[in-house]
């Protein structure tokens, strides 16, 4: 039986063709741009807008924790049903599933020197600062938000074991090595982001752009967008809940603004 518990799977529209299975902050935002500047179609990158993060949890569960059945092809052209390329978390963590369901895709590996990548994650994905109560309190009155926070915390466990200075760089390692073995080095790019439009177009047999190649979602454009979700969260529930929990919510939410930084 599906994970999906009985939902009626969508089938995909267009074929898969490029597989991104490097790791965050090693310059998955800017291959997206760049891939998509090349004429693909739609790049699957997790946001936080998406309505996936419930699926993603299955998928989590299913392969790691034996609840279900792991996911097969059909489940992922049900997810990836318009798009042609996927990139990021939690993507990366079915690396070896996804390689399988499409062997057709070229698969892209975006690397960078695992020190810089390890500080890059603290600065932002392992920012301590997402598990403070001014991040986590929408959670407890919006299920998506609560899905958010499950699936990244489920990432979290099933990554670097929940502790990403003491495992966060052996998981680097072996996550790359994985990729370098499964794949054929014919059907490989391994990339830097210093590297440009040369390698990449090389590899998928494109021209050369004239523009620059894109960089994007540096530290701060990270923790701007972060901190401008939650904002978001809070204004939405204020409105959904401002008559009958005013009361008690708006003092508990307007302390916690004011000592973390409404302002950050």
């Amino acid at each position: 039986m599906s994970v999906l518990n009985g939902t009626k799977l969508r089938t995909r529209e267009i074929p898969m063709r490029i597989l991104n299975l490097g790791l965050s902050r090693t310059g998955t935002t800017s291959m997206k741009t760049a891939l998509e500047e090349l004429g693909l179609q739609n790049v699957y990158h997790l946001g936080y807008e998406d309505e996936d993060f419930a699926f993603w949890l299955a998928a989590i569960e299913a392969k790691y924790e034996g609840k279900g059945q792991p996911f097969g092809r059909k489940e992922w052209d049900h997810i990836f049903y318009n798009c042609d390329a996927v990139s990021d978390l939690p993507v990366v963590m079915f690396a070896e599933e996804l390689i399988a369901a499409y062997p057709e895709a070229k698969v892209i590996l975006t690397i960078r020197s695992v020190d810089s990548w390890y500080y890059s994650m603290i600065a932002t994905v392992c920012n301590p600062i997402y598990k403070t109560l001014y991040h986590r309190l929408p959670a407890w009155l919006d299920s998506q938000e609560q899905a958010l926070c499950d699936m990244s915390d489920k990432c979290e466990k099933y990554t670097w074991q929940n502790d990403f200075p003491k495992h966060g760089k052996v998981y680097f390692h072996e996550h790359n090595s994985l990729v370098r073995k499964l794949v054929p080095k014919e059907n490989l790019l391994e990339m830097e982001m210093k590297g440009g439009w040369k390698p990449l177009c090389a590899f998928l047999d494109k021209e050369v752009p004239e523009t620059e190649f894109p960089r994007g979602n540096g530290v701060q454009a990270f923790l701007d967008e972060a901190n401008e979700h939650t904002k978001a969260k809070y204004l939405d529930l204020f409105k959904q809940y401002s008559i009958v929990a005013a009361p008690f919510l708006f003092p508990m939410v307007g302390i916690t603004i004011y000592h973390i930084g409404w302002n950050k």
